[in-house]
């Protein structure tokens, strides 16, 4: 069992990790709040300009937005459908041998998306 100086120990050695990774999350999260405010142009760095609330009504009025989110949604629905059948087939395929077909199917599935992905440099893979 860990006495209380162990504890202590513990966290104060594992405190600086934890307060870098607050930093590497909270500085961005913070940036893009910032910016979100601002009417920020790179093509005229240093001319911003305090907008307020109103990129967030030109989102929330702006009818591809809403088009935007959905696509959004079923893309990562999709992918996460995907993923998790994908997966518990592979598992099913080695634990159970009657479910090795299904896993033969993913792996194959899996093996057709990989080599159809062209190489860099390739005409198909601009």
């Amino acid at each position: 069992m860990a006495t209380q100086h162990s504890r202590l120990a513990a966290r104060v050695m594992i405190s600086p990790a934890v307060i870098l990774l607050l930093g590497w999350m909270l500085i961005p999260l913070c940036l893009t709040i910032y910016f979100s405010f601002l009417r920020y142009n790179l093509l005229m760095p240093g001319m911003e300009e305090f907008t307020g609330w109103t990129n967030y009504q030109y989102f929330l009025t702006d009818p591809a937005f809403f088009a935007a989110i959905a696509n959004t949604l079923a893309l990562v629905l999709g992918v996460l459908f995907i993923t998790i059948v994908g997966g518990v087939l592979l598992v099913l395929g080695q634990v159970l041998p009657f479910v090795r077909i299904a896993a033969v199917i993913v792996k194959l599935f899996a093996t057709v998306g990989i080599a159809n992905v062209a190489p860099a440099g390739s005409a198909d893979g601009v």
